[in-house]
């Protein structure tokens, strides 16, 4: 009898301990929401420019946003916004440094002294050096075939292109090109 009885109390203790698991929550709808995008620049360069790659990430949420980039002067770097705060962090992950700012904008000292560069081409105003004009311009947007539901809408991804070339006063080219996977 004691024997029934304490297997009939030890099987209502399992039977009561799995029933308090937690059940598995079937929405995936992510608590903070965050949109991200990426960009990636490459600029071959033009005269006075040099040439430079850049990979943006972006992730922007309600009240914040971070975007992180390659092209930076000090190397990779990022920026943090927050609207609720009404800062921005500047953060410099080469030096394992960062700066506080107003949302408005950091105040930066000038530098004292321009640098003073002996080459002559330099001492000429940019406009006298380099008036380039439109040579010809061309846009392309071609149809890649993919095709996905974007938020319950039916999208085409399409490759768009803009190429512009510029002519200078010496009959040299220069060619821009813009190229958008939309």
């Amino acid at each position: 009898m004691f024997r029934m009885k304490a297997s009939r109390v030890a099987m209502a203790l399992v039977l009561g301990g799995c029933s308090g698991l937690a059940a598995i929550d079937p929405d995936p709808t992510p608590v903070r929401p965050t949109a991200v995008t990426q960009t990636q620049v490459f600029n071959e360069g033009v005269k006075g420019f040099p040439a430079f790659e850049d990979t943006t990430i972006t992730y922007t949420r309600a009240n914040m946003q971070r975007s992180e980039s390659t092209a930076t002067a000090a190397g990779t770097g990022a920026r943090i916004e927050r609207l609720d705060r009404k800062l921005v962090w500047i953060l410099d992950a080469k030096n394992k440094q960062y700066s506080e700012c107003p949302l408005k904008g950091c105040v930066r000292a000038m530098p004292s002294k321009p640098a003073q560069n002996a080459s002559a081409e330099d001492d000429m105003p940019r406009e006298a050096q380099c008036r380039l004009k439109t040579n010809g311009t061309s846009i392309t947007a071609e149809r890649t075939g993919s095709k996905r539901s974007i938020n319950g809408f039916d999208a085409e991804r399409y490759d768009v292109n803009w190429l512009v070339t510029f002519r200078d006063k010496a009959a040299r080219n220069a060619t821009g090109t813009l190229s958008i996977e939309l």
